[in-house]
């Protein structure tokens, strides 16, 4: 006999957004690099763990920009701060309602997670720069197109 666990909030909330919005592609950041050679097989490791899980169980294409890329198409250089990430978004996406999203309740929270202290959301801002950086790309730019 097989027994599964009832579903967490979070997995529930996961499976619907995912059956609502049928993601083709899902963009994250990916690793920038270790100081380490075992670190940096840990995170190769942990990132084809991720990519492969996206396209398993979304059936979505994986894609994955540094954090330096991400960075030099967001600000124009790959040292920039959290804050310098924050207003060049709201610049770029000015029809985002960033403080409307913001007013949501962060998945982490809901995982037991500590919450980042007020005013400090930059999660959301890094996310709207890996949308920024990747919405070029020629397999999110042909997704588009076919949406349209």
């Amino acid at each position: 006999m097989i027994v599964t666990k009832p579903q967490s909030k979070q997995e529930k909330k996961l499976q619907t957004t995912s059956e609502t919005w049928q993601p083709v592609i899902v963009a994250q950041e990916g690793a920038g690099g270790s100081k380490s050679v075992a670190g940096a097989q840990s995170l190769a490791r942990a990132q084809q763990a991720c990519g492969d899980a996206v396209y398993r169980y979304l059936g979505a294409i994986p894609i994955m920009p540094t954090v330096q890329a991400v960075k030099k198409k967001a600000i124009g250089r790959v040292n920039s701060d959290k804050d310098e990430v924050e207003a060049a978004m709201r610049a770029r996406w000015p029809l985002s309602d960033f403080d409307a999203l913001l007013t949501e309740s962060p998945v982490y929270l809901e995982q037991g997670q500590r919450p980042a202290p007020p005013g400090l959301w930059e999660n959301a801002f890094d996310a709207a720069a890996v949308a920024h950086c990747v919405w070029d790309e020629p397999a999110v730019a042909m997704a588009r197109r076919m949406a349209a």
